[in-house]
């Protein structure tokens, strides 16, 4: 799907509508985040960006950078929500900056696959993924 044509929804409407547990979005771009989080609010979607600092309840959808998606803390968040029976899905945004790093840039977003451990389901957005990919 090309850019700006409703690749967030995909997410959106599972979360809006099934009302079951929270959906973990990873955006690689602070940007995106704002712009998501203001999205969600306008459609009435409980939305938060992690914060280490605060202790989050469960809502409908928690976004949050690669580097905090493989770190301690957000793993215990991450637990509590397997606990609950909350964990739905992972949305992995603008997947294709995965591709881009290397150990010297943002190295931890080659850890994001240890998310597949958690068994919940797993989305992969992007318009700009290259052919060689």
């Amino acid at each position: 799907m090309a850019t700006g044509v409703g690749k967030t929804l995909l997410f959106q409407l599972p979360a809006k509508s099934m009302h079951s547990g929270t959906t973990i979005v990873i955006s690689p771009l602070v940007s995106l985040q704002e712009h998501m989080v203001e999205r969600c609010q306008q459609l009435g979607i409980s939305c938060v960006k992690w914060d280490p600092r605060q202790c989050h309840s469960p809502g409908q959808i928690v976004i949050v950078t690669p580097e905090s998606a493989v770190s301690k803390t957000f793993g215990t968040f991450l637990d509590r929500l397997q606990g609950l029976h909350q964990l739905d899905r992972f949305v992995f945004d603008e997947c294709h900056t995965v591709l881009d790093s290397t150990p010297e840039f943002r190295p931890k977003m080659r850890r994001l696959g240890e998310l597949v451990e958690r068994g919940a389901q797993m989305v992969y957005l992007t318009a700009t993924l290259p052919p060689h990919a």
